[in-house]
């Protein structure tokens, strides 16, 4: 086997199995009957890297927007309220309907987490009403107050990235996303690997052993920057990151990119089988085998 090859088995590895695409479906169906029964809601919608299919196997995340209406006293109750109360009020709902299911209260979501072991599937749920300007008011926990987003201007821009590297952005991010969950997730939060992919993954990419070598490089020598919003609304992507966490997300990826050259350097000395054995190492058991 030659690595490129390796590197296609790779991507298809990655992909989303049908069976996780209807498992996943099947329970934004039964969600979005439970929610729906007791808010109003004007509209409901899959977000996040499940949505722009920019997520690998396993599939561990779907996120769901509720845009509630701002009538029927929602406004008042939950707008104009601390971010807690629409979460809370979520999440009892959940509860009810799902009391042996482990729930949380993130910093924008209540998260269910379905199944156990070694097939869980985790659900954020995130409540929403429509922003005038444009866009979504979505509860910030950490912040104590309602702030602006929009993500499906992110999935837009993602699309846009997509067919300007024709074809080739979305099967790269899976893959750094996939290194990433690979060696414990280093950089976070993943949505950040996207976000660093729209500005230094330029043009049509290359050859995908030496597009993933610049971009350790690259994202070595920027992670520890403030990375905002693509949207331009949010706060920063990893605006609760650390310093310190974040130089540990350089090293990483500075590990990544030694790793990365040494493979190349083996592949163009012909030794395909060993430099295919260097990308598993690297990368992970999802990667075939020299």
């Amino acid at each position: 086997m030659r690595v490129a090859d390796a590197f296609e088995t790779y991507l298809s590895t990655l992909e989303i199995t049908r069976g996780e695409h209807a498992r996943a479906q099947a329970r934004w169906r039964d969600v979005c009957t439970v929610l729906c029964e007791a808010f109003e809601v004007e509209d409901t919608f899959l977000i996040g890297s499940y949505a722009r299919r920019t997520i690998s196997r396993p599939l561990r995340d779907v996120d769901i927007l509720y845009v509630l209406t701002a009538g029927a006293g929602q406004v008042e109750r939950y707008r104009t309220a601390h971010p807690r109360e629409v979460l809370a009020a979520f999440c009892s709902e959940l509860q009810l309907r799902y009391p042996r299911c482990e729930l949380d209260i993130a910093r924008r979501a209540v998260a269910v987490v379905f199944g156990s072991g070694h097939d869980p599937m985790c659900f954020d749920i995130v409540p929403a009403f429509m922003r005038g300007e444009g866009g979504f008011e979505i509860p910030d926990l950490h912040l104590g107050y309602w702030v602006a987003a929009d993500p499906v201007l992110h999935a837009q821009l993602a699309a846009e990235k997509d067919q300007e590297c024709d074809g080739r952005w979305k099967p790269f991010i899976r893959m750094i996303k996939s290194w990433n969950r690979y060696v414990g997730e280093p950089v976070r939060p993943p949505f950040l690997i996207e976000v660093m992919g729209l500005d230094l993954v330029c043009g049509a990419c290359g050859a995908y052993p030496t597009e993933m070598g610049e971009f350790f490089a690259t994202a070595a020598s920027r992670v520890t920057e403030d990375w905002p919003d693509p949207a331009g609304l949010a706060p920063d992507v990893n605006d609760v990151v650390m310093p310190e966490e974040r130089a540990v997300a350089a090293g990483a990826l500075r590990k990544a990119h030694e790793a990365a050259t040494r493979a190349q350097r083996l592949e163009d000395e012909g030794l395909e089988s060993e430099a295919i054995s260097a990308w598993r190492d690297l990368l992970g058991p999802f990667f075939p085998a020299g």
